[in-house]
């Protein structure tokens, strides 16, 4: 396994263990994160890999900010992405944010079955925020109480699969 892999992975962990705790992801951490990623950009393929790394974290900035927007994500969130994009590069970035998207679903699905007592309410929650992915944004304004989990687990379930799917792990 490649050195990247392995501070990334410690990165998105340390992400996980610290929002699942605390809910949020400290700025501290992201900008240990962001000066890792870059110094293994610059010492590995000096500029070229540095704009490989610049891209990704634009990449990874650029697909989550939407949902910061819409108050779907915390800005730790979206920052904690920008940094695995900035491991990863750009086409990593994309891969990791599709990923981390999916893992996000699955986790919200089994937040929301358990924490609800009816399996009747629970599948109409799911339809519903199948159908309307932004429901959750839009109940909070409203003041009715959402179910929310520390995203950073998902990031870092995202970008673990998509380290596996792209290099898999062989002994």
């Amino acid at each position: 396994m490649h050195i990247h892999a392995i501070v990334l992975i410690c990165y998105v962990l340390a992400v996980a263990a610290i929002d699942f705790r605390t809910h949020r992801i400290p700025n501290a951490l992201t900008l240990i994160g962001l000066i890792a990623s870059l110094s293994l950009a610059l010492g590995h393929d000096g500029s070229s890999a540095l704009l490989e790394s610049v891209g990704g974290l634009g990449v990874g900035l650029a697909l989550f900010l939407p949902f910061y927007a819409v108050r779907a994500f915390g800005a730790g969130d979206v920052k904690a992405m920008a940094v695995v994009g900035s491991f990863l590069g750009w086409k990593g970035a994309a891969l990791a944010s599709a990923a981390t998207l999916i893992a996000g679903g699955l986790i919200g699905m089994v937040v929301l079955v358990a924490s609800t007592r009816s399996a009747q309410v629970a599948l109409h929650r799911m339809v519903g925020t199948l159908a309307a992915p932004l429901a959750v944004a839009r109940a909070s304004e409203n003041g009715t109480p959402v179910q929310r989990f520390p995203y950073g687990v998902a990031i870092a379930v995202g970008t673990i699969a998509s380290l596996l799917i792209v290099d898999p792990i062989a002994g």
